[in-house]
């Protein structure tokens, strides 16, 4: 069977599999549906007990400003979801790995637009910063000041752009998968840990990165697959 770098479907004696950048995943049938109606469960159940998380961080950043051998041990973990370190990541995969360069460019659109509409969530929601000492449910005017970085706390734009790192890295290197997500993870958990976010914004930050890669993939899968005419 001919692999491609793009997007292709094919059909197999256990039902059909479409490939994404080189990788061949198996498709259920209600398996998309079911992802998705999980992801909305997880965004209303999971917002609920992370806003009392979001009253004990606050008292959390206090202690933490001084151990500052703890957020020199996690610093690379926040580059992760930089800019600088996501187009290294994915340059050097593309250079590297030429059978899957259709997918990482794939990752770098959805990466690309994962932050442009996280911006246009943190000027529309207009949540103040944990740094600036204004409480868990301080809000300015939506799309007002928005060059003051003071008021875009949500979403967490490290953690939406790590998550949608990892979810395509996740599916470009499937064996890796687990690392991906544990490092997004990490990433989110220094953005709470240096008061630049509530709890609820990287929760918010990762759904959203999630999504949106998901949805990327879906439609890379759908733009370029075509049913298999043979073996």
């Amino acid at each position: 069977m001919d692999l491609r770098a793009g997007g292709r479907q094919e059909t197999t004696a256990s039902g059909p599999v479409e490939e994404f950048g080189g990788v061949l995943t198996e498709i259920h049938p209600s398996a998309r549906k079911a992802r998705a109606l999980r992801i909305c469960l997880l965004a209303l159940v999971g917002f609920g007990p992370l806003l009392w998380l979001d009253t004990f961080t606050l008292t959390l950043h206090e202690s933490v400003k001084s151990q500052l051998w703890l957020r020199d041990f996690l610093d690379p973990l926040r580059d992760y979801g930089g800019l600088f370190g996501e187009a290294l990541i994915l340059a050097m995969a593309f250079a590297l790995d030429p059978r899957r360069r259709r997918g990482i460019v794939a990752a770098a659109a959805g990466v690309a637009i994962t932050n442009l509409l996280t911006q246009a969530l943190k000027i529309s929601v207009a949540r103040f910063r944990p740094e600036v000492g204004a409480g868990t449910f301080a809000f300015d005017v939506p799309w007002m000041r928005i060059f003051n970085d003071e008021r875009r706390s949500f979403p967490s734009g490290h953690t939406s752009s790590a998550f949608a790192l990892s979810v395509f890295l996740a599916t470009l290197y499937p064996r890796g998968r687990w690392g991906f997500y544990l490092i997004a993870a990490g990433c989110a958990v220094t953005r709470v840990l240096d008061a630049r976010h509530f709890p609820t914004d990287v929760y918010g930050g990762a759904l959203l990165g999630t999504v949106i890669a998901r949805w990327v993939i879906a439609r890379e899968r759908k733009s370029c697959g075509a049913p298999a005419t043979g073996s």
